[in-house]
């Protein structure tokens, strides 16, 4: 590949390839699981955020790695595709109502979407 790549053009392929993905499931899993404690974060102002896994760096990013200061390995090229992935990620993810974020104890690898939902108020006894 040439150095000549553009961000926007990247940007715009990498939108059309997240936008396949079955936001319906993932859309579905939410709504399923956000009442499940091993699945939110109560932030304790009335906002529950409800978190799920979707790969890691390795298998998501299109150059499969973890950006780090004393690391070599990485390109010019490298970086280009993966903030433009991230770009279209965090885009794609704002349309599907989520954000991209990482609960609490989370591995560094792991890529996670995050959903904000009310926290129900408990009924009077």
């Amino acid at each position: 590949m040439s150095s000549t790549l553009d961000s926007d053009v990247l940007t715009v392929k990498y939108l059309e390839e997240i936008r396949s993905w079955d936001w319906k499931a993932v859309s579905k899993w939410f709504d399923s699981f956000c009442g499940y404690p091993d699945y939110y974060e109560d932030d304790g102002c009335g906002n529950r955020y409800v978190y799920q896994w979707i790969g890691t760096l390795f298998g998501l990013t299109p150059s499969g790695k973890i950006y780090a200061f004393w690391t070599t390995n990485q390109t010019e090229e490298d970086e280009l595709r993966d903030t433009a992935w991230w770009e279209a990620l965090e885009i794609v993810a704002e349309e599907n109502n989520c954000f991209v974020s990482t609960p609490d104890g989370a591995d560094g690898d792991g890529i996670f979407l995050c959903r904000r939902y009310d926290t129900p108020e408990e009924s009077e006894k």
